[in-house]
């Protein structure tokens, strides 16, 4: 009894190791609305979930406390440009809407993450964990100091949702993750009740910048990519079943993301694995793996405890 005890641990400690390798972003729990919000020039109302940003100036400065948007929520800004700077210590996570006629910038230093199911919709994105503290005094005091060259991007930056762009999108951080190239697209549209009715096509504008990070983009199969890299750069096949997963053993020294949580049910080990493995936060759920040997991990059978 006591060696089942003890296989039991060690099997358990060997899917941890598994599902941690590479996966950095555990998101937290999401704020509903952004909070704190503090500009001369545009006006901020919100109505039940519904945050409307509005301004008769062409181009604004909001700095927020916080600024998360909860599933369920939406924050929709007009046809003119919004620079959104966050003051506060937490990473901005969105899990609702963002939309947007005009070029909305997003900068948090802490670091950004869009969740499975959230949607940004607008004319031009720009995501950035750059620190712009004392350059806050109007739009373009902030602008110029987002544009300089040098500076530090401390936070990461996750997209695990659905980015829609008339125009280009630039992100730019330490660490950028994009779980699947084929979610930024340009030509969507959605009806009110939130169903996607045009598909639109991939946004080949799309500027990804790491500074002192690496870059990770997802696909279904593992090849996509954007052109506008800057940055040590990872392709990852996305997977989603457990056939898929299983089918890791004929490519141990591919690149591989989970794309949703897994209920894998009774799994043979893959093999020697050489490869990257990012979790993104997912689960592999009432796995079994199927071996006789003491000691067994999901990724290798010669696990040392």
């Amino acid at each position: 009894m006591k060696r089942k005890s003890t296989k039991a641990r060690r099997l358990r400690l060997a899917v941890m190791a598994t599902l941690l390798a590479g996966c950095f972003s555990i998101a937290p729990a999401a704020q509903a609305l952004p909070v704190g919000g503090s500009s001369s020039t545009a006006a901020i109302a919100v109505n039940d979930k519904v945050m409307n940003i509005t301004s008769a100036t062409e181009s604004n400065l909001i700095t927020w406390r916080d600024f998360s948007i909860g599933q369920g929520e939406k924050v929709a800004f007009d046809t003119h440009s919004y620079l959104n700077y966050v003051t506060g210590s937490g990473i901005s996570n969105i899990l609702g809407e963002l939309s947007g006629k005009g070029h909305v910038y997003l900068v948090n230093p802490n670091g950004i993450q869009i969740g499975d199911g959230a949607k940004i919709d607008v004319g031009t994105l720009q995501l950035a964990t750059a620190d712009l503290s004392g350059n806050l005094t109007d739009f373009r005091t902030a602008f110029m100091a987002l544009m300089n060259a040098a500076n530090t991007l401390t936070g990461d930056i996750v997209n695990k949702g659905r980015l829609n762009v008339a125009q280009n999108i630039i992100v730019q951080g330490k660490n950028i993750t994009f779980k699947n190239v084929d979610d930024v697209t340009t030509g969507a549209a959605w009806d009110e009740a939130g169903n996607l009715t045009e598909a639109g096509t991939r946004n080949t504008q799309v500027n990804l910048r790491s500074r002192g990070g690496e870059i990770h983009l997802g696909s279904m199969d593992g090849t996509g990519t954007y052109t506008g890299t800057s940055g040590t750069t990872y392709r990852y096949k996305l997977v989603s079943t457990p056939a898929e997963l299983q089918a890791i053993k004929d490519g141990l020294a591919g690149n591989y993301m989970l794309n949703n949580d897994i209920e894998v049910g009774t799994i043979s080990p893959l093999g020697e694995f050489t490869g990257k493995f990012d979790g993104l936060g997912y689960a592999l759920n009432n796995m079994t793996i199927n071996s006789a040997a003491d000691n067994v991990g999901l990724l290798t059978d010669k696990i040392k405890i």
